[in-house]
Parts: structure tokens; C-alpha cells; sequence
């Protein structure tokens, strides 16, 4: 069965001093876009309510859409209402925050009935509330449907929001997500053109359009890239409803849900957090002192043919193996340590982190689930081979094991979570620390060691990173003259991959089922700035190279488009360039570059805005923040904002040398609509966003970071 997705936007009347006000500003535009047939066999809907009597009332059909003219407001709102209660699915883009309340608002101050649009008779009611440093707007009484905000889930940092994964988005704005992320241009449709369309009723069909393509693009995010799939498919996977889990700002209600279903079928409840069940007597220790996942301190600098090695599932999987669960721990000290009958779990310093009872005797209810999770993830991960790839009976499938996995990744950070219901210190560290030694274990096995290949040459390995899960280990010849030729990329990928596989066969051989440490990625470089943080060119069985990365500055949101795009291209020159020497040398000129090119102003304005998210309301910072600052000058001239907004800013020159950047930090949009007096600060903009990352990534390489502020005609060869 097709679900009918139905995408909306609306339009109301600001004014040029404030955002609109239900009380006063009519609702001017309603766009509707779906996937089925909506009105007179068009897909797209356009709702106008007439700027005066004198205008007519009625549907005209247009070549690509139906516009239906109102001289009710109150009419027009029922429209709306009818239409939404008919689909499956609504859709758009920041609906939650504002569009819908704003209509349940209107509706209440044109003297309406209160509005129905779920299944049921119960009306709908918007309420406000702050969840993890974020404003967020649930809407109740919605039954029957499903509600999917796109703002909503780009705003989302867990591996529900898919975008994530290949997108950096700095500005969540819909034209700036549009452009990065469906290459959809987005044209504007400013404040003071809205009032003269209503006071004067010129650019009409513009100002159509510019309503149209909101709830064009919102659906095309939702469709194209199936960000409801891997919701419905947590759905299916822990019983808990679809609305639920979009509307949460994580995963533990999941695992809660799984827990309380499986406690059920053996005839138990799931208990309350209690002083007794948390603070259990098992080890003394502090709450806090839970240790994360192991990270052997990183080989800095530049590495040549790296082969990537992963534990598949680390945790779930040792979970299963010792049989951790809530209905296994043993928490009675005066009960003597038994290896025939109980796991019994240690850290590197053999301290006592948990015991737990042996699966032969009673099974634990945790990696109960966790089996039957990994085995549905391997039936579909099986059934998705039948279908083409980028198929929707493919995409469909791989949402699923997708989501499966994220269950299964739950497990571990719910029973660590504090403020969880069955937050238990011992079984959080019991796996935690099985995960440090296993991961000390693999790199014992595989660091400093000469492997002979099939031709009888010999290679070494060294590890030069360990990150959570996962090993890195650099191959290379002992003889000079067996060294890898840059150009033989296939030969070389081959030789690595072989001769890491040999010992990841040796190190299996030794781990007891289900425990499998697989061979991941082939880097032809990677380029290692501080621990977990890198990035590295990628090489696949074909030869196709890829450049991917974790935690640099291109990664995060506090650096502006012009720093982290001189900086991709920074990284792609030293990465690609096979002669560090030269490609230092002129990833250097080319900064320099775009150092000069910024002084002349030769960039643009837009590539300099930087931000920051909201996360109280201006008058609960005590200290003078970049954003806050900027929030409270936007809220003085009308634009208030709210918690979880990404203030934009930009710096500018205000002739005091000595003034803060919080005091001469200015609103972005006041600045390119031209009503700001001073200049950009592009001292500023050299200095602490273009320069900085640059300067670490020389440091770790070797190189002077004041190369860079040198005139070149200074620079020579002997300076590197």
C-alpha cells in the first residue's frame, strides 16, 4: 500500500519590526505538494485568501497545480484542515515550530471550533517545551498519522538523521539545506515585498512560488532521501509507535520498550529506578568514574597505506558473549567467585567490575534480544542482495538493518545512562571494560610485527590508532627496494589488505563466537591531527578514492564556509600530492591565496557568517556570548529567537581595537541588507578562522606555521 505523504507550507503577514502575530496577521498562503492526486488530478495545491471582497472567489486549474481563492480566512483554514486529515503522512519543513501552531492560534483568534485533523474526534493543541539545549514543539492528537518535521530531524545528532552522514549543515535555513543538499535553489521573498504584495498586490504569482517550493522541497527531502524509512523500521524492530520515536531525542525509550516487552513474556515487570538497584554494592565506586571506550593515543602527522580493521558489533557482541543482563548480574558479595557458573568480569588492574550468571544457566534477557536482533539484521542484510541497488524494495531493506543496528548500538549507552530507569553502574563498566581489554588484546596481537607475504617479502605493522571499535594499522616494506610506488594504487591496496587479513584470520582463531574482527577500509593516507581526529583518503576494490573524515574543523559547525572550504582544499592538496614536501609547499600558497583574496574582498559576504545554537534564553546568560549577544540585538529590532535557533553572525570592524567580538559581532542579515555601517573585521576572519586549523594541521606535519604569515618572496625550500 502507497502512504500518502502530503507536504504543506504556509505564509503570513509580518511586519517589518516583528514576526507575525496570530491575534492580528491573516494566514496569506497555504501550499500543499504530495505524492497522489490531491485536487482535480494535480499533485500540488495552492490556498490564497484574498486581500479584499472585491476579488474572486473559486479554483482555477492551472497547468501544474490548483489555485483556490478565499474571501474567508476561516474557510480557508478549514480547507486546509480537510486536506490534511485526508493523507497518511504530513510533511514539512519546520511545521512543528511554527506553521501549525500558528494556524491553531489564527484559528482560535478568528473565533473558529478548534481543529481535528487526526483520525480521531479529539482536537489538536500544540505545546512548547526545551529538550537537550533545544525549543521543541510537540503536536498532539494527530492519531492515525504520521508527523515528520524535516527541520526537526536535520536538527537531530543521533544516526536517525541520515543527512548527517554526508552533509556538514553549518545553517539549517531551508534555502541554505535546499542548495547544499538537493542542489534546489531557493530564491527569496523578502519581509518588505510581503507587505507590498498585501497592500498592493503586485509580484502575486511570485510570491506564489515562493510559497510552492517550501512544500516542494520538503517533500523531495523526505522522498529522496526515505527519512522516514529508518523510523518506521525502529518501529517495527522495539514496538514502539513511529510518532513516538520521530518526536524523542534519542534512543532509550526503544530499548525500554524491548525491555518491557521481554520482561513480560517471562513474568516479570520492568522495575523502578530505585537507590538500591543503581548504587549496587558490587564494587565501590563513583557514578562518574565509568570508563568510555578505549583510544590508544594516535601516530600524528601523515601515514601511507593504512589498512582498517573493526570489531563487528564490539558491544552487543561481548554483551552476548558474557551474557550481561540485568537478570544475570549477581549483586550478593558473600556469594564466592565461581568460573564454572559465573562471567566474572575484570579490568586491566584486575579490579572486580561485574559477575555474571553463565548462559547454560540462565539465559539474560538483554542478549536474548540482542540474538534475535543480529539475526534479523542478517535476513535482510541477505534479502537486500536479491534487489538492484538504490532499488526502493533495496532502500526499503537496508532502513531496516540500518535500524536494527541502531538498536543493538543502544544497549550499552542506555545501561550508562544515569538518568535511565535501569541505569546499573555494574553493567555499564562490566562492558565497557571487556571492550578496553579486547581492543588492548587486538592491538597487542598485531603492533610491531613482521608479516612475510606469499612472494616471501616481509612487511611491518604498526598500529597507529585505535579508535572505539575499530584498529589502524600502517603496512610497510622492512627492504627499500620492495617500497609502494604511489602511482600502483590496486597493487598496493592488495598487498595491504592481504598481508593485515593474514593476522586478523590469527587474532579470530582466538576469540570465542560470536567475536569477528573484519577487515573495513584500505587508506592510501591518512592525515592524523589529534586524537580522533582526521581524515584520509579512502581506495576501494575498484580504485575509486574517496575522501573521508572525522572530527576537523570541515566536520563542525563553529567555523564559517570560507575557513572549512579553504581547509577541505588544504587537505585534498596535501593528501593527493604523493611528495609531501611539494604538496606542503603549495598548500601554503594556496592560503596565502585565499588570505589576500579575503583582504580584497574578493569573497563572499555569505561564506563568512558563522553560528552558534541558542541554548537558554538570552537573559539566562551571565556572561557576554558571541550568540547571545547578537540574539538579544536581533530581539530589540523585532526577531526573537528561541532556544535551539543557530544564531547567525558576522564579524565586523568597529575601529576599536580592544572591543570584544561579542561586541562586534553583528547579525547576519542586518549586515547583508546593508543597514549595518561598519565593514567586515577580515583581520578576524585571517587571523582565527582561515589560519588556525591550518597552523595545527603544519604543526603535527613538521612544518613552521609561520610560514604562513611570511611573504613568499621570504619562503625557501630550506624553511620545510
Amino acid at each position: 500500500m502507497k502512504l500518502k505523504i502530503l507536504a504543506f507550507d504556509g505564509e503570513m503577514l509580518p511586519t517589518l519590526a516583528a514576526m507575525p502575530d496570530p491575534e492580528k496577521s491573516p494566514i496569506m498562503l497555504l501550499s500543499f505538494t504530495t505524492n497522489y492526486e490531491i485536487m482535480n488530478g494535480k499533485r500540488k495545491v495552492i490556498f490564497k485568501l484574498n486581500r479584499n471582497k472585491d476579488e474572486l472567489e473559486g479554483v482555477q486549474i492551472r497547468d501544474f497545480d490548483v489555485l483556490v481563492r478565499f474571501n474567508d480566512e476561516r474557510r480557508m483554514t478549514c480547507g486546509w484542515e480537510l486536506l490534511i486529515k485526508d493523507c497518511d503522512i504530513i510533511v514539512g519543513y519546520n511545521i512543528s515550530g511554527f506553521d501549525i501552531p500558528y494556524i491553531v492560534d489564527r484559528a482560535k483568534a478568528l473565533n473558529m471550533n478548534k481543529l481535528k485533523i487526526g483520525n480521531a474526534d479529539h482536537f489538536l493543541y500544540c505545546k512548547k517545551t526545551n529538550s537537550k539545549g533545544r525549543s521543541v514543539t510537540k503536536i498532539y492528537n494527530v492519531q492515525g498519522k504520521i508527523l515528520e518535521d524535516v527541520y526537526y530531524v536535520l536538527r537531530r545528532d543521533d544516526a536517525s538523521n541520515t543527512i548527517k552522514a554526508d552533509y556538514t549543515l553549518k545553517n539549517l535555513k531551508l534555502e541554505v539545506t535546499a542548495k547544499e543538499v538537493l542542489g534546489k535553489e531557493k530564491k527569496e521573498f523578502s519581509i518588505q515585498e510581503m507587505i507590498d504584495y498585501w497592500e498592493k498586490g503586485i509580484n502575486e504569482e511570485k510570491f506564489i512560488n515562493y510559497c510552492s517550493v517550501d512544500s516542494e522541497l520538503a517533500l523531495e527531502f523526505i522522498t529522496k532521501f526515505r527519512l522516514l524509512d529508518k523510523f518506521i523500521g525502529l518501529s517495527r524492530r522495539s514496538g514502539k509507535l513511529t510518532q513516538d520515536i520521530i518526536d524523542s531525542q534519542g534512543f532509550g525509550g526503544l530499548v525500554e520498550n524491548l525491555l518491557m516487552r521481554e520482561f513480560g513474556k517471562i513474568g516479570r515487570v520492568l522495575p523502578c529506578r530505585s537507590k538500591s538497584f543503581s548504587n549496587n554494592d558490587i564494587i565501590e565506586t563513583e557514578e562518574d568514574d565509568l570508563k568510555g571506550a578505549y583510544v590508544l593515543p594516535p601516530k600524528l602527522g601523515i601515514s601511507d597505506n593504512v589498512v582498517i580493521a573493526d570489531y563487528e558489533s564490539l558491544y552487543p557482541t561481548l554483551i552476548i558473549k558474557n551474557n550481561i543482563c540485568y537478570t544475570t548480574v549477581i549483586t550478593d558479595n558473600s556469594i564466592p567467585d565461581n568460573p564454572e557458573t559465573m562471567n566474572i568480569i575484570k579490568d586491566e588492574e584486575g579490579k572486580l567490575l561485574g559477575r555474571f550468571i553463565k548462559q547454560h544457566i540462565l539465559k539474560g534477557i538483554i542478549p536474548t534480544i540482542l540474538e534475535n536482533l543480529k539475526i534479523e539484521r542478517k535476513l535482510a542484510k541477505t534479502e537486500m542482495k536479491k534487489y538492484e541497488k538504490g532499488s526502493a524494495d533495496y532502500l526499503r531493506l537496508d532502513s531496516e538493518q540500518n535500524a536494527t543496528k541502531i538498536l543493538m548500538n543502544s544497549f550499552f549507552g542506555y545501561t550508562g545512562e544515569q538518568s535511565a530507569k535501569l541505569y546499573f553502574y555494574a553493567i555499564a563498566a562490566s562492558i565497557t571494560g571487556s571492550g578496553q581489554k579486547q581492543i588492548k588484546y587486538t592491538m597487542k596481537m598485531i603492533n610491531d610485527i613482521t608479516v612475510i607475504d606469499v612472494d616471501r617479502k616481509m612487511y611491518k605493522l604498526k598500529i597507529i590508532q585505535g579508535d572505539t571499535d575499530s584498529v589502524y594499522v600502517q603496512v610497510t616494506p622492512v627492504d627499500i627496494k620492495d617500497k609502494f610506488i604511489p602511482s600502483e594504487i590496486l597493487k598496493n591496496r592488495e598487498i595491504c589488505v592481504r598481508v593485515v587479513s593474514k593476522e586478523l584470520e590469527k587474532i579470530n582463531a582466538t576469540l570465542e563466537k560470536p567475536m569477528k574482527l573484519a577487515f573495513e577500509d584500505y587508506a592510501k593516507r591518512i592525515l592524523i591531527t589529534a586524537k580522533k581526529r582526521y581524515t584520509k583518503i579512502i581506495v576501494d576494490e575498484k580504485g575509486k578514492e574517496i575522501i573521508s573524515s572525522k572530527g576537523i574543523e570541515t566536520q563542525r559547525r563553529d567555523w564559517c564556509n570560507f575557513s572549512t572550504e579553504s581547509l577541505d582544499e588544504a587537505i585534498k592538496i596535501i593528501l593527493f600530492e604523493s611528495d609531501v614536501e611539494t604538496g606542503t609547499k603549495k598548500m601554503i600558497d594556496y592560503i596565502r591565496d585565499q588570505a589576500e583574496k579575503l583582504r580584497k574582498n574578493e569573497i563572499d559576504i555569505k561564506k563568512l557568517i558563522l553560528s552558534k545554537s541558542l541554548t537558554k534564553i538570552s537573559a539566562a546568560y551571565n556572561n557576554k556570548s558571541v550568540h547571545n549577544q547578537v540574539a538579544i540585538k536581533m530581539a530589540e529590532r523585532g526577531k526573537p529567537s528561541n532556544v535551539g535557533d543557530r544564531i547567525q553572525y558576522l564579524i565586523m570592524d568597529t575601529g576599536n581595537d580592544k572591543a570584544l567580538i561579542s561586541e562586534k559581532a553583528e547579525d547576519a542579515d542586518y549586515v547583508m541588507e546593508g543597514k549595518c555601517k561598519n565593514k567586515i573585521d577580515y583581520d578576524y576572519y585571517v587571523s582565527k578562522q582561515l589560519f588556525p586549523p591550518i597552523e595545527r594541521m603544519l604543526n603535527v606535519i613538521g612544518i613552521d606555521k609561520n610560514l604562513l604569515s611570511k611573504d613568499k618572496k621570504q619562503k625557501t625550500m630550506m624553511d620545510f
